[in-house]
């Protein structure tokens, strides 16, 4: 499944990497509008190592979020699971937040701890 998504995402991006060459080649467009290939190999070999450390660096990122995110899911799911008043204050904490739409949410949030 994940193998026919990457093939179809590399099918469409090259169709349409193969139109802008083919609109820039037929209207003879200057390469200040669109590179010519020779430009987009040389700009490709020069910052590709560049680029994948940066794109290592935004997964690492996303991926410690998601861990800490489960975390701290699981720890305030424990806890709201709890007899005592913080279990109670977590789960109407939790049903208030689900009645908002988070593009609600987050301006009070960052109006508050700013």
């Amino acid at each position: 499944m994940l193998h026919r998504r990457i093939y179809q995402f590399l099918m469409i991006y090259f169709i349409g990497f193969a139109a802008l060459m083919l609109v820039k080649y037929s209207l003879n467009l200057s390469d200040y509008v669109i590179p010519s290939l020779s430009e987009i190999w040389v700009t490709c070999r020069r910052y590709f190592g560049l680029y994948l450390l940066a794109v290592l660096n935004t997964l690492s990122v996303a991926i410690l979020g998601h861990v800490l995110s489960i975390c701290m899911a699981t720890v305030v799911g424990i806890i709201g699971r709890l007899t005592i008043w913080i279990g109670s204050f977590i789960r109407v904490a939790a049903y208030n937040i689900q009645a908002y739409p988070i593009v609600a949410v987050a301006p009070i949030i960052f109006i508050l701890f700013y």
